[in-house]
């Protein structure tokens, strides 16, 4: 395990001393101390006596002697850092070429000329992510609520991000991107303590059903990070997968292995060039979610695409998982942000998350229209892992 990731686990915030999330300010806090900090290094709260007389005695004390406390730690505004959250950090002006190679995804060659398509077997891909599930999280949970410890999961994975560009995209890149989101949702979804009690084939089940759900929001996230940072400025440039980059009036998508039309006759079912919801992208930018608002609008899309398609007992499981996390978020605004009021900044959320259901919707009728007229020339061993994905 890379050592840098064991250090910030076990990093304490100097003024409360929950675990911290970086170097904010100059020194190791938690987001909550350095939103605070943020909001009140200026304020009247500097010029205040204690508001409670006994705040030496508490984690987090009144909010003159939590300013008070914060300086003499050694914030200070000069020290203010843009790369230390999620969607601050600044990405590599380097960008490299992008060769995706799956390790468990096979294809297999039609074996005569009466059946004229191609086996795709992902049965190693089933095994490998039924193990990631049994063997829990790859390194210690911490976190206060459910919500920050599936934001922390998630932390350790964005940390690693180094966005590449891709020319061209074929079966192995497109195997290579089912690979990375299957093995990743499942590792994140280990973090989450509530969803850990179901039975190992349930957690299997909602793994290998949601991961494009998933991954949907998370690379339009990362593509609303470059923007945001203006790695690039061309706004046909967006993330389709594995933090790969690619510009979609330049790019080349080889279907010669999915289907035996041209490319432009089978657009409308692959919607290969028009992966890019640029409404939701847009409403990213100006949204810029923290890091837990993110994680909330991963598992919300997630979890509630899981209960309507499965209904019965994984409804039921998937309406507990959203409550406890609606419930972690309402505490997180209130007593980390103390902002009792984000009914505005919670719709915004949730306009992102319903944009990309009204995308899902749309693609099953698409789905149906290719399986009638035989389009696409592949078959795979687990079709359900790609129901509402386009192929």
């Amino acid at each position: 395990m890379n050592r840098s990731l064991l250090v910030q686990n076990f990093n304490f915030c100097k003024i409360c001393a929950q675990p911290a999330n970086g170097n904010h300010f100059g020194i190791q806090s938690c987001r909550a101390c350095a939103a605070f900090f943020r909001r009140a290094a200026n304020s009247k709260w500097g010029n205040q006596p204690c508001r409670s007389n006994n705040c030496d005695r508490k984690l987090v004390p009144c909010k003159p002697c939590r300013l008070k406390r914060c300086k003499e730690q050694g914030m200070s505004t000069s020290n203010f850092q843009f790369n230390r959250d999620i969607l601050k950090r600044i990405l590599p002006r380097s960008v490299e070429i992008f060769v995706g190679k799956p390790e468990s995804v096979i294809f297999c060659d039609p074996q005569s000329p009466q059946n004229s398509k191609t086996f795709i077997d992902i049965q190693s891909l089933v095994d490998n992510t039924s193990e990631i599930l049994k063997n829990g999280p790859e390194g210690p949970i911490s976190g206060r609520s459910q919500l920050q410890k599936l934001a922390n999961g998630l932390d350790n994975f964005s940390s690693r991000i180094s966005v590449r560009i891709l020319k061209t995209m074929s079966k192995d890149e497109t195997a290579d991107c089912w690979e990375y989101y299957i093995t990743t949702f499942a590792k994140w979804l280990n973090y989450f303590d509530e969803f850990k009690l179901l039975p190992i084939d349930m957690q299997l089940e909602i793994a290998l059903a949601v991961w494009h759900v998933w991954g949907r929001l998370e690379k339009h996230a990362i593509t609303a990070l470059v923007r945001k940072q203006r790695v690039f400025t061309d706004r046909n440039m967006i993330v389709i997968g594995r933090n790969v980059l690619v510009n979609l009036e330049a790019f080349e998508y080889d279907h010669t292995w999915l289907t035996k039309y041209e490319p432009e006759q089978v657009e409308f079912f692959t919607g290969v060039k028009s992966l890019e919801l640029t409404e939701v992208v847009d409403a990213l930018i100006d949204l810029e979610p923290t890091p837990i608002e993110l994680t909330f609008m991963l598992a919300q899309v997630s979890f509630h695409y899981a209960g309507q398609r499965f209904q019965g007992e994984i409804l039921k499981a998937t309406e507990k998982f959203q409550q406890i996390l609606s419930d972690d978020l309402h505490d997180y605004y209130v007593k980390d942000l103390e902002k009792p009021r984000y009914s505005e900044r919670l719709a915004k959320m949730m306009k992102v998350n319903n944009i990309i259901q009204k995308h899902i919707r749309e693609i099953r009728p698409r789905a149906d229209l290719a399986r009638t007229f035989d389009i696409f020339s592949v078959e795979f061993s687990h079709p359900e892992v790609f129901r509402d994905t386009g192929f």
